[in-house]
C-alpha cells in the first residue's frame, strides 16, 4: 500500500511541477480543471434535446451522478484524503474558497464527468470520444492545478463507471425505468 502512496505522491509531483513555468498553459489548466466540465454538460444537454434516443444518455447520467455520489459519500466515510496544497502547504493555482480539510478522495468535477462520459458512451453519441478526451484532459488539469492527486482522478472515473453500470440496470429492472427507456426509443 505504501508502495501506491508513493507513486501516487511521485506522480503527482511529476504533474504539478509543470505547472507556473508558462502563463498560458496555467490558464488553459485552470479553465480545464474548472469550467470545462460546464460546456461539456451544456453540450450534452443540447444534444440530448436534440435526440431522444440521448435523452435516455442524459436520463442515466443523471440517475448515475446521484449513485456516484451516494457511492462517494460512503468511500468518505473510510477514506480520508486532504487535498495536496493542504498536506504540502502550498498554494494551488485556482483559489479555493472550501474548506482547505475537505476530502480529495475521490474528485467530485471527474465522477460527474465520467458518469456523464460513460452515459453518453453508452447510447453511441456520435461524439463519444470527444467526451473520453474531455475527461482525460479534465483529470490531468485537476492535478496540474494542485487540487488532487492522480488517484483521486483514478477513482473518481471507477466510481462513475460502477454508477453508470448500477442505473442502467436499475433501468432495466426497474418498472418506471423499462417505461422511461421505451418512450425514448419511440
Amino acid at each position: 500500500m505504501e508502495t501506491v502512496l508513493a507513486a501516487n505522491q511521485n506522480l503527482f509531483w511529476l504533474i504539478f511541477s509543470l505547472s507556473g513555468k508558462n502563463h498560458l498553459l496555467d490558464y488553459l489548466m485552470i479553465f480545464t480543471a474548472n469550467d470545462l466540465i460546464f460546456i461539456i454538460l451544456v453540450a450534452c444537454l443540447y444534444f440530448s434535446l436534440r435526440s431522444s434516443k440521448l435523452k435516455g444518455a442524459a436520463f442515466l447520467s443523471l440517475i448515475s451522478i446521484i449513485i456516484g455520489f451516494l457511492i462517494l459519500y460512503l468511500v468518505g466515510l473510510f477514506i480520508y484524503e486532504p487535498r495536496p496544497f493542504y498536506n504540502f502547504h502550498f498554494s494551488a493555482l485556482i483559489p479555493w474558497p472550501w474548506a482547505p480539510t475537505q476530502n480529495a478522495f475521490p474528485s467530485r468535477h471527474t465522477l460527474i464527468l465520467s458518469a456523464t462520459t460513460f452515459s453518453f458512451f453508452y447510447f453511441q453519441f456520435k461524439y463519444r470520444w470527444w467526451l473520453v478526451v474531455s475527461l482525460v484532459l479534465m483529470g490531468f488539469a485537476r492535478v496540474y492545478v494542485g487540487v488532487h492527486y492522480p488517484i483521486d482522478i483514478v477513482g473518481a472515473v471507477a466510481i462513475g463507471f460502477i454508477s453508470v453500470v448500477v442505473g442502467n440496470y436499475l433501468l432495466q429492472t426497474s418498472h418506471i425505468g423499462r417505461q422511461f427507456v421505451s418512450n425514448v426509443k419511440t
